[in-house]
């Protein structure tokens, strides 16, 4: 029983570390818009920070992110379709997502 319950407990901190911020104001967002503005956050340990980046390197084409990215600053931000937020919420490079 004890080690049901450590399991459970490992499993538990396992998703909530991979998990991504999503603002709430997005998802009532998309019930009047086909795309909405949003800053995306990348962790410190991003892979996508250590090199030259586009929607292409986040698995993202044109019609699910159209913005621009800061490299020095750790953000990307633009236009994101509900197809974009999808990829997106899995992706551990992501730290949180906040509607504009």
């Amino acid at each position: 029983m004890r080690i049901f319950i450590i399991f459970i407990l490992v499993l538990l901190l396992t998703i909530s570390v991979n998990s991504v911020y999503i603002d709430k104001n997005i998802n009532s967002a998309f019930k009047n818009n086909n795309e909405v503005n949003v800053i995306i956050t990348f962790s410190n340990k991003s892979d996508v920070l250590k090199k030259d980046f586009s929607s292409s390197t986040l698995n993202l084409n044109k019609n699910d992110f159209d913005g621009r990215f800061y490299k020095n600053s750790e953000i990307a931000a633009g236009k994101i379709s509900e197809e974009g937020m999808e990829k997106l919420k899995q992706d551990p490079q992501i730290e949180r997502i906040d509607f504009v």
